[in-house]
């Protein structure tokens, strides 16, 4: 599902882009996915997938990179999962789910295929943080979260130490499992912000103006569609934050910035 943005975001976009028509063409059609021309930047577009649903479609693979930007449901254990992947040359956002309420959205960006990396993996059965890109002109976010995640030692994260990027979770006999790509080549990326349930209100990230944003982080006890944190636009800026009917619910993310196209096109599921 391809989902628009509202409110002051295209107020801001109709003064930025004058003329430029700002609606989804989705026309309901059976058999394939349908394909409308957005005329609106690409970071702005939200995705989403839910359990007992197919994967969603996010575009082609080339010249295009995709990052997790939500997370909800119980997870369990290792048949709860979300996943922003590569496919025969497309991008799917997808997962699966043994119990209810699972979910998940991603926003995807313009980026060269070169500048981004394979995904990389860590899971309970390694002992040591998995090695990933130099931290120096490079970002690494979250697209593949699974497990039980039930507290405060149910944890993942991709992180900077000595130089270079981490990729590892608690080892706490969770069935935890998580994987990363790394954006390569870039000018700056923003320190890392850190939310939690006891917050009360949502972090700011920064503008939305030239920038996207992943998780670098996720924690907590997920039981059901009362837990959530989200990475999303509201006015002219990025915020992380989230709701939990539980304990120990918290997240961490970062930007980058990314080139803005304001003609974008995307397929969407069918029925649109």
């Amino acid at each position: 599902m391809l989902r628009r943005v509202h409110g002051p975001a295209v107020l801001l976009l109709v003064l930025m882009f004058s003329g430029c028509g700002l609606e989804a063409q989705a026309p309901e059609l059976a058999g394939e996915p349908v394909r409308a021309e957005v005329e609106t930047p690409l970071p702005l577009y939200e995705f989403t997938w839910s359990q007992n649903n197919i994967p969603t479609y996010m575009g082609a693979s080339a010249n295009q990179f995709c990052a997790l930007n939500r997370m909800t449901g119980r997870f369990q254990g290792g048949g709860e999962y979300i996943h922003a992947s590569i496919s025969k040359g497309s991008w799917f956002l997808g997962g699966g789910s043994l119990q209810e309420g699972v979910g998940a959205s991603a926003r995807c960006s313009r980026v060269a295929d070169s500048q981004y990396s394979d995904e990389y993996v860590w899971d309970e059965t390694k002992s040591t943080p998995t090695p990933m890109a130099f931290s120096s002109g490079s970002a690494c976010v979250l697209t593949f979260i699974s497990g039980n995640f039930d507290g405060a030692d149910a944890w993942v994260r991709a992180y900077v130490a000595s130089g270079r990027w981490w990729l590892e979770g608690s080892r706490a006999n969770k069935q935890l499992e998580v994987r990363a790509r790394c954006i390569n080549n870039l000018s700056f990326m923003t320190t890392e912000y850190s939310w939690n349930q006891n917050d009360g209100q949502p972090i700011l990230l920064g503008s939305f103006v030239g920038l996207s944003c992943g998780f670098t982080f996720m924690q907590g006890n997920f039981k059901g569609g009362g837990e959530s944190v989200q990475i999303y636009p509201a006015g002219v800026d990025w915020y992380l934050g989230g709701d939990s009917q539980q304990n120990d619910v918290a997240a961490k993310a970062r930007c980058f910035p990314v080139p803005w196209s304001l003609s974008a096109s995307a397929s969407l599921p069918q029925g649109g």
